[in-house]
Parts: structure tokens; C-alpha cells; sequence
């Protein structure tokens, strides 16, 4: 089975380039732009369920990407973004000051660190997977998607960043379930040039 791993669009934190975790704001008019391009992309893939994050963001982007398509759907509070603690809200130019500080993780702050919030979106990324044998969605966040990335194949995401450095809003990740993920597809954005996906 295929995991069609979508980040939500952009959103007014976004926008401002400030820390949003659990907290949350609405997508802007670009990023619903963005969740149309991407439903448009994925109009051919026939999609057995649908999951996004129980954030608004991510719930929204997954309507707008499923718009009058017949598809069932659930928010699973596993697959929300980074719990980043008293820090959401901050400029993330005050908060992300260098690389270590994700090492580190935010349980000082009352949030999270990147193993517990991995361990817990890998947990159910498996979990999903697991449960259905055909193509499903999942609409989740920029850091765990980045987390999960990095764990399954570090050198790819390494140099995927060094040349791109984000996962950009309504990237598509592909992910190929057996008894592992293999990453088929990483955080591509060519749908918005060519209006489609190297799927």
C-alpha cells in the first residue's frame, strides 16, 4: 500500500514565519490555493481511506483536497506537529537560533522532543498503514513529516534539504508500506510546474 503524505497549506503563522506546533492558525488564501493544486494532482489516485491531524489546518487542507470526492475520512491526534510548548506563537527566527536546539527538543518548554513527537507520528504512520491494503491520504505537519523523513532515509533528506531547505506546504511524500516504508516520492512540489507528480 501507498501513504500519500501531504503537509497542509499555508497558513498565517506561516505566512508571519512563526512557531505554530500545537497551536494553530488558518490557511491563507494561498495555501488554500495550494490544497486545490494538490487535489487536482491526486484527482486519478483512488484513495481506500483519508487521515489528517485534528489541527484545523490540516483537517481543512484535507477537505479541500478530497472536494467532492467520495472518500471516508478520521483526524487521528497522532499525526499532529511537534508540541513546541510555550514557544508557539514566538518568531521562529527567536526560537530555531541553530540546528541543536531541535536536539535538544522543548520538554523545558513544556512540549516535546523530536524522538518522543517521531516515535509517536511513526507509531501511527504504521498503524495506518497496517490497516489498509490500498492508497491512503494523510494530511499532517512540516516537523513530523520532516522527523519521519529523516528517520527512514537520512542521506536522501540530508540533501534534500541542502537544496531546498524546507518541506514546503502541500508537498507530496510518497511512502511505500510491505513490512517497512520505502520513500518513493520526497516532499515534491513539481505538481505546481507541471501539473503533475513523478509518481
Amino acid at each position: 500500500m501507498k501513504i500519500y503524505l501531504v503537509r497542509h497549506g499555508q497558513t498565517l503563522f506561516n505566512q508571519q514565519k512563526k512557531v505554530q506546533g500545537w497551536c494553530d492558525s488558518p490557511l491563507t488564501q494561498e495555501g488554500i490555493k495550494q490544497a486545490i493544486a494538490v487535489s487536482k494532482t491526486l484527482q486519478s489516485i483512488p484513495f481506500e481511506y483519508a487521515y489528517s491531524s485534528t489541527s484545523e489546518r490540516a483537517m481543512d487542507t484535507l477537505h479541500y483536497i478530497l472536494k467532492d470526492r467520495d472518500v471516508r475520512y478520521a483526524y487521528v491526534k497522532g499525526l499532529k506537529e511537534l508540541n513546541f510548548g510555550s514557544l508557539e506563537g514566538e518568531k521562529e527566527a527567536d526560537v530555531f537560533t541553530d540546528i541543536h536546539v531541535y536536539e535538544k527538543g522543548f520538554e523545558m518548554y513544556g512540549g516535546e522532543t523530536m524522538v518522543t513527537s517521531n516515535q509517536r507520528f511513526m507509531a501511527c504512520l504504521e498503524t495506518i498503514a497496517k490497516s489498509h491494503t490500498d492508497n491512503v491520504l494523510v494530511v499532517a505537519h512540516g516537523g513530523v513529516i520532516m522527523g519521519a523523513l529523516n528517520y527512514l532515509d537520512e542521506a536522501r533528506f540530508m540533501k534534500h534539504m541542502e537544496k531546498v531547505g524546507d518541506v514546503d506546504n502541500c508537498s507530496v511524500t510518497i511512502l511505500e508500506y510491505t513490512d517497512h516504508f520505502e520513500i518513493k516520492n520526497l516532499a515534491d512540489t513539481s505538481y505546481r510546474d507541471r501539473g503533475l507528480l513523478l509518481l
